[in-house]
């Protein structure tokens, strides 16, 4: 699950340790909450976000001052957690701007189900197109 991401931070080893060693002990506790016949803690376990702390990134070398030369930081934002994303999205009607449909997919499924599709928040429009020849 970690492998598969570039991380460079000074402690990258001993983070990436860290991270496999909490996975398998993630892993361990869903598989012994099965094994005891307890599905539904065994499914909770596996919803649960694996929680490392994540280490400072390397500090970059530092420059001498160039005449002309900047440097800034931008910041941006990425999606780590779609339902709590959503779950605060929902909350106040002022947060729905953090959330767009994905209107390709609802027009794919509208075009399919035709009258029968039932989404909660969504209609089915039709509209009459008529062509000449």
């Amino acid at each position: 699950m970690f492998n598969d991401r570039i991380i460079h931070c000074e402690n990258e080893g001993a983070w990436l340790a860290e991270a496999e060693a909490a996975e398998k002990a993630w892993l361990a506790e869903a598989e012994a909450a099965e094994k005891a016949g307890d599905n539904e803690l065994a499914a909770e376990i596996i919803e649960r976000p694996i929680e490392v702390a994540t280490p400072a990134p390397a500090q970059p070398e530092t420059l001498g001052r160039v005449a002309g030369v900047s440097s800034r930081k931008i910041y941006r934002a990425e999606v780590a957690d779609l339902g709590a994303l959503l779950k605060y999205a929902a909350s106040a009607p002022s947060n729905y701007s953090l959330v767009e449909p994905n209107t390709s997919a609802l027009n794919a499924l509208a075009r399919q189900y035709k009258e029968h599709l039932s989404i909660p928040g969504v209609r089915v429009v039709t509209e009459i197109v008529r062509a000449v020849r």
